[in-house]
């Protein structure tokens, strides 16, 4: 069984009791138009893309095509999408469809949860956004959530929306990832963006700089801080025109307020405009 909810939001979006499809930009209401047209018992999640590419694919909308049945999840992304899949172990898995010609396949087993959010849904809002029923038929929706089992909640919304999960004591990350691979320690302060320079010229707590390779003239040139104190890390948004969010590895997004540092743990992603990411990780 398949405990499903949508998320709050615009999209054209049409929910059966085995999939769920979102489609957002030019095209989508036609496409979603066609896959209400599908009859009612289709159920394999390759007949929905054959549906959204029939246009062409210079034609093709965004989409999000989600199905998981037990604990198989199937789903093909393109465009502004992002999912995140709860294993069975606990360990997350993390997949979108920026960047991507035609679209991007997911199959993967031993899946508890899964979450499918349009980016914007996860970098504008300071926290989930409500969760409402997936019942079958059309609708408006920024994402969806799916549980492979059906569990007993306190209220209508419990549980619905992507969990924030309990840190241990020593969730401090050591290190930040870039989006090229690289590690680096956070020892003191770094400051992040495409080309970062210090206010300071001297001293023995000089800030480490660290300007982003080919990221995009929405990431401003002293973005963000990451600053150590002890076992605290914290990160802050420098007043940056396009804004920073903090994303936790059950894919719960905040925005981050301007000059305002926010304590950080290890899982979680700093996510920078035009899809930049800066991962807290332990050890390397």
């Amino acid at each position: 069984m398949t405990e499903r909810v949508w998320l709050d939001g615009a999209l054209p979006a049409v929910a059966t009791d085995t999939w769920a499809v979102m489609s957002a930009g030019r095209g989508a209401i036609p496409a979603a138009r066609r896959i209400l047209a599908l009859p009612a018992d289709t159920a394999a999640p390759a007949a929905l893309l054959d549906v959204l590419l029939a246009d062409g694919l210079a034609a093709t909308p965004a989409f999000a095509v989600v199905a998981l049945e037990d604990d198989r999840l199937t789903a093909f992304l393109r465009g502004p999408f992002v999912l995140r899949a709860e294993r069975t172990d606990g360990t997350i898995d993390r997949v979108d469809g920026f960047g991507v010609h035609s679209w991007r396949e997911v199959t993967m087993t031993d899946i508890r949860r899964v979450w499918c959010l349009q980016s914007p849904a996860i970098t504008r809002t300071d926290s989930a956004p409500r969760a409402l029923p997936a019942r079958p038929g059309p609708t408006t929706a920024s994402g969806i959530a799916m549980r492979a089992t059906a569990a007993v909640t306190a209220g209508p919304d419990a549980a619905l929306a992507p969990p924030r999960p309990a840190l241990p004591v020593d969730a401090a990350p050591r290190m930040i990832e870039l989006p090229t691979g690289e590690r680096i320690a956070i020892e003191g302060d770094l400051l992040i963006g495409r080309g970062p320079r210090s206010d300071r010229l001297d001293g023995r707590d000089l800030p480490t700089l660290i300007a982003l390779d080919r990221a995009p003239r929405e990431v401003s040139r002293r973005h963000v801080r990451v600053s150590r104190r002890g076992a605290d890390v914290r990160i802050e948004d420098l007043g940056s025109a396009g804004g920073t969010s903090l994303v936790d590895a059950a894919g719960t997004a905040r925005r981050l307020r301007p000059s305002e540092p926010a304590p950080v743990a290890v899982g979680e992603t700093a996510e920078l405009p035009g899809g930049v990411r800066i991962r807290f990780v332990g050890d390397a």
